[in-house]
């Protein structure tokens, strides 16, 4: 069932220019503070938001494959921290400071079908605690490799730090953490 909030993505689509200004007022500043918070500018956040946009206008209005099951703020703060997140690891040398509750849900970026499977089904808020939940039951080590792949460590930093033999033993090691962790969140 579509959520209330719905009616800014039929602003989207038919360009309704008073609500959609309403909708930069009222999810944006969220966004930015996050974003700023996290080693980036107001124009990151400016254009992580405008980017967010453009995908869901093209998800509802042209392909027509999206419903909206929680709040239009909530949706896209999750999206525009997700977007951000893959932005910085690809700058690999900018350290992310991510607070440990919003960390969990950044975590589940294992697939690409993220946005599909939270809208879908559960609330956000539900997710969170069945991620921590399932974070909270990996191995200590997998829990500390997992953050440090989330904060933005290069590779060789995340090898000294934990002391891995190399590069390998890393890919495999941060792999199987992962997949142990879907697993488990699975299993909840």
């Amino acid at each position: 069932m579509a959520h209330e909030d719905s009616i800014y993505l039929t602003a989207l689509c038919e360009n309704d220019h008073s609500k959609v200004m309403e909708l930069y007022e009222s999810c944006f500043p969220s966004v930015e503070r996050w974003i700023s918070q996290n080693n980036g500018s107001v124009q990151d956040a400016r254009d992580v938001f405008q980017e967010v946009l453009m995908e869901l206008y093209t998800r509802f209005c042209i392909k027509g494959n999206f419903t909206l099951t929680t709040g239009i703020c909530s949706f896209l703060g999750f999206v525009s921290k997700r977007k951000w997140l893959k932005e910085l690891s690809k700058r690999k040398n900018s350290k992310v400071k991510v607070l440990r509750e919003e960390l969990s849900v950044e975590y589940k970026d294992v697939s690409d079908s993220i946005e599909h499977e939270i809208v879908a089904t559960e609330n956000q808020q539900q997710q969170q605690e069945k991620l921590q939940r399932s974070f909270e039951q990996l191995s200590k080590s997998c829990q500390e490799l997992l953050t440090l792949d989330t904060q933005g460590y290069t590779t060789e930093e995340i090898v000294e730090l934990m002391q891995f033999s190399n590069r390998n033993v890393l890919d495999a090691s941060k792999s199987r953490c992962y997949r142990k962790w879907r697993n488990l969140y699975q299993a909840l």
